[in-house]
């Protein structure tokens, strides 16, 4: 809304040019990522909850050349990413199981054979007994890290991982809504996805994620 605010527009002889500001409404109120990633360096395929009604996969509608589709939002992000709706747009124990298993058919992929142990912090959501024996079916053993001390535990926790993530998003986010006053467009939900894509492969390279779980002794 500030960037749209330095556009005025008013007939010649106006003493008082009124404010014009485009409708930029976004059709995503919030939007939540879920970034997993190891200390090879792997970023695992994206997880967003994005907001809306939930109906399984979140799909969004597009016009382009006056023609209106329907996309689902996860062809926006990385292969095998997945992207679901709910009000708000934040994280249950429902989402959560949907999660699991999403990160569950991801690793037994890419590791078949190997026992796998993921580092999760002590929020409730993540105490699903369905979530938790999903992974645990998909030789993915669990460890939750002290409340509290997750800033200090959790690799994602520093300037190498979401100390470089959270800039980039605003950045691409501010990038985008530019472009969308000066179309006089919206900045809708495709444009926040495709936000989070950009910045997470800004930020989350192997040599950063490397660095992040080395920072705290992992």
């Amino acid at each position: 809304m500030l960037e749209a605010r330095t556009t005025l527009l008013g007939g010649r002889g106006m003493r008082k040019p009124e404010v014009i500001i485009p409708s930029i409404g976004s059709g995503a109120a919030t939007c939540t990522a879920a970034v997993t990633v190891s200390a090879g360096g792997l970023l695992a395929p994206l997880f967003l909850v994005v907001e809306g009604e939930a109906k399984g996969l979140a799909f969004a509608k597009i016009t382009v050349d006056g023609k209106t589709t329907s996309v689902p939002l996860a062809a926006r992000l990385n292969d095998s990413a997945m992207v679901v709706r709910r009000t708000p747009a934040g994280c249950d124990k429902g989402i959560f199981d949907v999660w699991c298993a999403h990160f569950a058919a991801f690793a037994t992929a890419y590791y078949p054979g190997e026992s796998k142990l993921l580092s999760l912090d002590g929020a409730k959501v993540h105490l699903s007994a369905t979530g938790l024996l999903t992974l645990l079916r998909a030789n993915v053993h669990v460890v939750a890290e002290p409340t509290k001390h997750s800033h200090l535990l959790q690799p994602l926790d520093n300037k190498h991982a979401f100390g470089r993530f959270e800039p980039s998003v605003h950045g691409a986010v501010r990038g985008r809504a530019s472009s969308c006053v000066a179309r006089g467009a919206a900045f809708t939900c495709v444009d926040m996805v495709e936000c989070v894509k950009v910045a997470a492969d800004n930020a989350f390279t192997p040599t950063a994620l490397v660095s992040a779980f080395s920072a705290v002794g992992m």
